[in-house]
């Protein structure tokens, strides 16, 4: 049957993100930050969020940069963020997170 209300592909698109947190902070976990940040790219290549939750996996990027102290690309994905949607929950939490992150 046709998704006419898109509940399948938000379950499908949550399922999805919880897989990417998952792998994410495993890869993270064993101090494997670069493979975390390409892993998320990869994520974003195959799956293609929109909205909120492409802002969710960008965040887990950023957060992978500023733990590796690369404030500069974690200020990046902080504006990519923000230019998707600055009033969203997650555009607001990257707005002072990012403020943070240029006092580094």
């Amino acid at each position: 049957p046709e998704d006419k209300t898109g509940f399948v592909k938000k379950a499908k698109t949550q399922q999805a993100m919880g897989e990417l947190e998952s792998g994410f902070g495993k890869l993270m976990e064993a101090d494997k930050t670069d493979e975390a940040v390409k892993y998320i790219d990869d994520f974003l290549a195959k799956h293609k969020p929109e909205g909120e939750p492409k802002q969710k996996a960008m965040m887990l990027k950023m957060f992978g940069f500023a733990s590796a102290e690369k404030f500069e690309d974690a200020i990046k994905v902080a504006d990519e963020i923000i230019k998707i949607d600055g009033g969203s929950e997650t555009g607001n939490m990257v707005k002072q997170i990012k403020k943070q992150l240029e006092q580094q």
